[in-house]
């Protein structure tokens, strides 16, 4: 009794960074007709905000909330209880008329609930960005029109922002990309912008953001290139309220008007300094401001990260070259997806590899990194000068006859850190994954994968969700110790990949909410009542006590637990 109390002890109180988390419950989200990624995060309490787009029907719990929709893409977003997965509300966004994209959604310190997204439709579309079913706020377009709404921890309208042209003689588009929360709850936004005059002109019109900041483009000349065209990337920086700080213009260089450095993702050091990675397509202009930097690439399409100062100047730039120039396109050989910073203000980019790439964007001499079979997930660490620390590939090796070649893996490649702690996802893409060598598979088939590694860039866990053909990833989110997925189906998937008997709901269409914890499950006091007659492993095979082991305890009475064991 004295050993079994001591190890009780030693198990509630130990540190659980880097052991492999549990199954703790899901939830499915469906309609007849689900459209595109179903995005998650979590306010400050731990608690799931899921968002996502819908035609016709959905429903937001089993036996509960319905939205009704049109043939329009509407919009939903959703709280759920982060202790049971219960609904505590949901929103609908009505769309009248167009094609609605919603593209991230973040919490501020206040529990403020960040949206961004577009409303697309050509002749003539309406989004009501208040979810309230009397109140209105209403954005219409006859082209394509970014926005920014911000929400109540109840999921009430507060503002929000819509990015347009001025002028109606031409054609024109704009959407908002990517955001991210920075320090002291400011924003920083990745505003895309593109128009077709219906005849030459000297100079791109301005853009506004919301009804009180003009964006100048003047200086944006099209004289070079296409004069009756202008595509550009816009980095603005708001505080919390959507008040502009800073904002930037990425042009076109003089090859063709829509070549710019396109920012992907961002993070903030703690000077205030931001990085931005993305997409240097041919000849850009990479200076913000109008002292021009212009990078020029062989061909194609190369990956880049930009340094800026915290009033947004131009600090410094990084390209990843690529080794085999001929093999390049207006594609990037590099996608890079996402960008994460640790408290030492190290850097880990995740994206994925299509060729022959120089990971070392500051040496003279090249560290190559190639992508083995199609494409390959590369997860790269730097320290805060951009020296290499570490290097991980994820990659099918072979194809799924155990010969040269494969299908890709899932380009939705995606990283996080929380408390110093490097985590990544993805899918598997119909074929079997494996991280830096055959010999450590992620999963096969059609499913989905998450894992976390160490400083060196070695795999500490990993975990897979098998589901049936049409299962994906479609986002995440890492809030200390507490891991949420959603996932897309068009079939019952199994949720929990440790017990293999938690399945979803099916609706025709599904987003599947699972979550995943480093705490497992325990008893406060220990039973006299009952006997353990069996152990077993995460796999369900018979096994002895092992110390530093996730194990499953199988009492005379019938019950589970699910044990872990720290050893010193």
């Amino acid at each position: 009794m004295k050993t079994t109390l001591l190890f009780l002890s030693v198990f509630l109180s130990a540190s659980l960074s880097g052991q492999e988390p549990y199954f703790e419950w899901g939830t499915t989200i469906g309609g007849p007709d689900l459209k595109n990624d179903a995005l998650v995060t979590t306010d400050n309490s731990g608690n799931p905000i899921v968002g996502g787009l819908f035609e016709n029907q959905i429903s937001l719990e089993e036996n509960g909330i319905i939205f009704n929709g049109n043939d329009y893409r509407d919009g939903f977003l959703a709280k759920y209880d982060s202790n049971n997965g219960n609904l505590i509300w949901a929103k609908q966004l009505n769309c009248s008329a167009g094609w609605l994209e919603l593209t991230k959604i973040q919490v501020n310190s206040n529990d403020n609930v960040i949206v961004v997204g577009y409303l697309q439709e050509d002749n003539g579309g309406t989004l009501d960005l208040n979810p309230d079913p009397i109140d209105e706020e209403l954005i219409n377009t006859s082209d394509e029109i970014g926005f920014i709404l911000c929400l109540d921890s109840f999921g009430d309208y507060l503002w929000s922002k819509s990015i347009f042209y001025e002028g109606d003689n031409f054609d024109w588009e704009t959407r908002v990309d990517n955001f991210k929360i920075l320090n002291q709850d400011n924003m920083l936004f990745t505003i895309y912008a593109g128009m077709d005059p219906p005849s030459s002109i000297d100079e791109a019109p301005p853009v506004n953001f919301g009804l009180n900041y003009i964006i100048d483009l003047s200086y944006a000349s099209t004289v070079t290139g296409d004069p009756n065209a202008y595509e550009g990337y816009i980095l603005i920086k708001t505080d919390i309220d959507g008040e502009v700080i800073f904002s930037n213009v990425f042009t076109g260089g003089t090859i063709w008007p829509y070549d710019s450095f396109q920012p992907i993702d961002f993070v903030e050091y703690d000077n205030g300094s931001i990085m931005a990675i993305g997409d240097l397509h041919q000849t850009a202009d990479i200076d913000p401001n109008e002292n021009v930097e212009v990078y020029h690439s062989d061909t194609g399409t190369v990956a880049a990260m930009i340094k800026l100062t915290n009033n947004g100047d131009y600090s410094n730039s990084y390209t990843f070259s690529c080794l085999n120039p001929n093999e390049m396109s207006s594609y990037s050989t590099f996608q890079i997806n996402t960008i994460a910073i640790d408290e030492n203000q190290n850097i880990v980019i995740n994206g994925v590899l299509t060729d022959t790439i120089d990971i070392e964007p500051i040496s003279a001499s090249m560290e190559n990194i190639n992508a083995p079979i199609y494409t390959t997930v590369g997860i790269l660490k730097y320290d805060e000068n951009i020296n290499l620390i570490s290097t991980s590939l994820i990659s099918p090796f072979e194809g799924p006859d155990g010969t040269p070649g494969g299908p890709q893996p899932s380009e939705n490649a995606i990283t996080h850190i929380d408390n110093n702690r490097i985590f990544f996802g993805g899918g598997t893409n119909y074929c079997n994954q494996y991280f830096n060598s055959p010999a450590t598979s992620l999963g096969e088939g059609n499913s989905i994968y998450i894992g976390e590694i160490n400083t060196t860039g070695n795999l500490i866990w990993s975990k897979n969700i098998d589901g049936n053909p049409g299962s994906q990833m479609a986002w995440t989110d890492i809030n200390s110790g507490e891991y949420f997925i959603t996932t897309l189906s068009n079939d019952i998937i199994d949720m929990d990949p440790d017990s293999g008997i938690v399945n979803s709901l099916d609706y025709g269409n599904n987003i599947n909410l699972i979550k995943f914890s480093d705490e497992t499950a325990t008893t406060s006091e220990l039973s006299t009542s009952k006997n353990l007659i069996q152990i077993l492993d995460v796999m369900g095979r018979e096994t002895s006590f092992k110390p530093n082991t996730p194990l499953i305890y199988v009492y005379d009475d019938g019950s589970i637990e699910k044990v872990f064991s720290v050893e010193y």
